[in-house]
């Protein structure tokens, strides 16, 4: 495709892409990223966007909207990891420019981290592997333990958690 055509292509969707890449990720500037980093590939592999209005569109938007997930998705894996394995909590938001918009993620965070703390030691270090991202077979090979025994943890986990966090809400409620 000429580059004279992707950027009328560029400047006559730029908006709609921007605005449906921030609702997913709640950030301005990841979603610029996102937005640019798209054209860029359209770029430079050459990929040909269809003719139709109606299509392009539904080409890009979906496009937009793995590339939102997947930023998510490893935004997420990184927070979390960078508090489970004890490193500073300051990075577990990556990217400066969002700092404002993550500020309730953060202290979502904190809140969690106090409620897994409330656990078991067995509990609590399943619990921090999985929302690290580690798979049920990668906790049994971390920890030396059976795949029944991650899901029982889990199972008797995930209800103590949600009580915690239920009563921490219902506090801040009432304040």
């Amino acid at each position: 495709m000429e580059i004279e055509k992707i950027e009328k292509v560029y400047g006559e969707y730029l908006r709609d892409l921007l605005s449906y890449s921030k609702y997913i990720t709640k950030c301005a500037a990841a979603s610029e990223d996102i937005v640019h980093d798209l054209f860029v590939a359209i770029i430079a592999k050459s990929i040909v966007l269809p003719d139709d209005d109606k299509a392009r569109r539904a080409y890009l938007l979906t496009a937009i909207n793995n590339r939102s997930i997947d930023y998510m998705t490893t935004a997420a894996k990184i927070n979390t990891r960078s508090i489970v394995d004890g490193e500073n909590e300051d990075h577990a938001i990556q990217d400066k420019n969002c700092t404002v918009e993550n500020m309730a993620a953060k202290e979502i965070n904190r809140e969690i981290l106090l409620a897994i703390d409330t656990l078991p030691e067995k509990q609590r270090e399943v619990v921090k592997l999985w929302i690290g991202g580690y798979t049920d077979y990668e906790i049994v090979e971390k920890m030396d333990i059976s795949q029944n025994t991650v899901r029982t943890h889990l199972k008797r986990a995930l209800p103590k958690l949600r009580e915690v966090l239920k009563s921490m809400y219902k506090r801040t409620l009432d304040k």
